[in-house]
């Protein structure tokens, strides 16, 4: 027999609507994670403010995609970071008792959390890219949003196993910057694929940083044949 007391779907739709209305509750906290993002998107927008496909507008670009990155990351990880450590000794323990099951637990809380980490990423592509002048065709825009989206989601799972793993909230955000930070300079940016030691080449294939500023490189620069020169080019004398 089940050590369970009621049915898996059941359990599920117990928890879930138990998680929605914590995450309801706190809607002051979600008003302030909104008006981080649109401060956020804003500042980045004004730095970046108008770029052109030159030289100069190459690595700029190039510089406010992956800003978009490490904003996405850094943001909700720690905002998720507290979540398991807070509620642990509450679900051991009502797991243990047999009300519900981990994986529904688990899928209740992301689910019920999952409009908020959808639409973040939305707002923060909505205000930046255009101010910063990313490239303008609607389908790219859309592409973008969708990775950010991505981008966000790998970004709260790995806040979620960083919570997880830690036995307090002041643990969790003490190991939480240096276990990301080897994935940020492996992403592509700080340091070129091909200088990567051999014996540290697995933490690149491992990084989201990577695959997330690749997939946003290629959205923003395929299809355009030609870059401005606003450089003069000199050759040294023989």
């Amino acid at each position: 027999p089940s050590p369970y007391k009621a049915s898996w779907c059941a359990q599920f739709r117990a928890v879930l609507w138990r998680s929605w209305l914590s995450v309801t509750k706190e809607a002051m906290l979600i008003k302030v994670r909104f008006l981080q993002t649109i401060m956020v998107s804003i500042l980045i927008g004004v730095i970046y403010f108008g770029q052109h496909l030159d030289q100069d507008g190459v690595m700029n670009i190039n510089g406010a995609i992956f800003m978009f990155l490490t904003n996405m990351t850094f943001q909700n990880i720690f905002a998720v970071i507290n979540v398991f450590c807070s509620e642990l000794p509450i679900f051991i323990r009502e797991h243990h008792s047999g009300m519900y099951r981990a994986d529904v637990y688990f899928l209740s809380k992301t689910l019920a959390e999952a409009p908020v980490f959808a639409t973040i990423p939305l707002v923060f592509t909505t205000i930046a890219y255009y101010m910063i002048g990313l490239n303008p065709a609607p389908e790219r825009f859309f592409i973008a949003s969708g990775l950010a989206a991505l981008i966000t989601n790998v970004a709260t799972s790995f806040g979620y196993l960083i919570s997880c793993a830690s036995s307090s909230v002041s643990m969790a955000a003490s190991v939480g910057p240096p276990i990301i930070i080897p994935f940020m300079l492996f992403g592509g940016f700080f340091l070129n694929s091909g200088s990567v030691p051999p014996y540290l080449g697995w933490i690149s294939y491992l990084s989201w940083f990577r695959y997330g500023n690749e997939a946003l490189l290629v959205n923003q620069w395929s299809g355009i044949e030609s870059i401005d020169c606003t450089r003069e080019n000199f050759t040294c004398p023989d």
